[in-house]
């Protein structure tokens, strides 16, 4: 190593005392910890969550084409043809829905 020493940027380290040099091998062990802990309850939840996202993606899929109906071409609509657009908004199986409608 001492003749690579023109190449070290950081020299903190070879500062340190060996006492520090081991507190911080505590600290960064630790946070490792943290961060492997995080990761697999991270995990956990993404495992409980993929079942629901299946389960609104196969429902979605569904409802597209539930409520759209079709009138046969020789209906007489009093007043004239109208068209009434509903729109739905559902972000997700708990959440409640907005609707919105217009006449064109």
């Amino acid at each position: 190593m001492n003749e690579q020493k023109e190449k070290i940027t950081e020299k903190v380290i070879l500062s340190m005392t060996a006492k520090e040099h081991h507190k911080e091998q505590e600290e960064v062990s630790r946070l490792i910890d943290e961060l492997q802990t995080a990761i697999k309850s991270n995990r956990g939840h993404l495992s409980k969550l993929g079942p629901q996202l299946q389960a609104e993606q196969e429902q979605f899929s569904s409802y597209v084409y539930q409520h759209i109906k079709s009138l046969p071409a020789n209906t007489l609509v009093p007043g004239g043809l109208q068209l009434k657009v509903g729109v739905i908004l559902c972000l997700s199986l708990d959440s409640a829905r907005a609707e919105a409608f217009c006449s064109i």
